[in-house]
């Protein structure tokens, strides 16, 4: 089996402790051929490390001397419309860590620059491809749980995670925050599982200003917060279904739930198919609806790492 070639593009903690940390997995179908980070010193160790066979500092130069097929854009997420666009028009596959876009426009951008080019775009997050939301779905399309009603995603995390340090400074700064990194769970699952919303409300504000490093090398750097930290979003499908969504990162401790509501009747509405990752998507048109050609196969059970590198697994298989 022909191994297909893949390049990164940003090497902080996502690609060293989630991607490039599972790439093992991936042996006998992809090899790593470069990395580019604007810190040399950050690109050179992950070279060394993951065993790449070259690293960049300079984004065109990686495109134009490596011979990647699919780069995985794993850079912060103000960079990852910039980096994927890029990519595209250099005639490389892109898998990006969400956000896809800093806007819809950007999305759609991204999306016809990938048909232009025919080449494949997808995004993180996998929530999809879970065991659990696979079977949410196929219990949903039978009818087994009634009517939904009501149906809650939440996510909260700590104000400063484990292990931040001043260069993870930019997730608080415009364009990233809590809403973009967490929410898309949230967003992806209910729609995935519910359809298009066709009214969208939401509230937002900033609950901590300023966050405090309270310990480690850093202890007494102040971070200040640029974005909404709680993010109160409700969305209506139609009929009597409403659902809330609520990303934040404020609370002490880290904490995700799910709920869901339903009326011992079936369901009228036929939920659309499980979504393919390998699969460029369109913008969304309120009340409307896709059909994809294909289905993945269920994602392993495993550490988050496990899962995220089997979702860049199952587009190198579709390459």
């Amino acid at each position: 089996m022909r191994k297909i070639n893949v390049g990164v593009v940003g090497c902080g903690d996502a690609a060293q402790h989630v991607y490039l940390s599972e790439f093992h997995r991936l042996q006998d179908r992809a090899q790593l051929v470069a990395v580019c980070d604007r810190v040399e010193a950050r690109a050179h160790a992950a070279r060394r490390r993951f065993g790449a066979q070259a690293s960049y500092m300079d984004l065109h130069r990686f495109l134009r001397e490596s011979d990647v097929e699919l780069v995985l854009n794993l850079t912060p997420h103000h960079a990852h419309g910039e980096v994927s666009l890029a990519a595209l028009e250099a005639g490389r596959h892109v898998y990006t860590e969400k956000p896809m876009a800093q806007s819809l426009d950007e999305a759609t951008q991204l999306i016809e620059a990938a048909r232009a080019h025919r080449v494949k775009l997808a995004c993180a997050p996998v929530t999809l491809l879970l065991p659990t939301m696979r079977r949410w779905q196929q219990r949903l399309r039978e009818g087994a749980m009634g009517r939904p009603t009501f149906a809650r995603a939440q996510a909260l995390a700590a104000p400063l995670w484990e292990g931040f340090s001043p260069d993870h400074a930019w997730y608080f700064t415009a364009g990233s925050g809590p809403l973009m990194d967490m929410g898309v769970y949230a967003l992806t699952g209910l729609t995935g599982l519910f359809g298009p919303a066709l009214r969208v409300s939401a509230m937002s504000g900033t609950i901590l200003p300023e966050r405090v490093m309270r310990d480690g090398p850093f202890a007494g750097t102040r971070i200040q917060t640029h974005v909404d930290d709680p993010v109160h979003v409700h969305l209506d499908f139609g009929g009597c279904a409403r659902h809330w969504m609520s990303p934040g990162a404020s609370r002490p401790a880290a904490t995700n739930s799910w709920k869901c509501t339903a009326r011992r009747e079936r369901c009228p509405v036929t939920p659309p198919p499980p979504i393919c990752p390998c699969i460029g998507l369109g913008p969304v048109v309120p009340g409307g609806s896709r059909t994809l050609p294909r289905l993945c196969p269920a994602a392993t059970t495993g550490s988050k790492a496990s899962r995220t590198s089997w979702s860049a697994s199952s587009m190198i298989r579709s390459l």
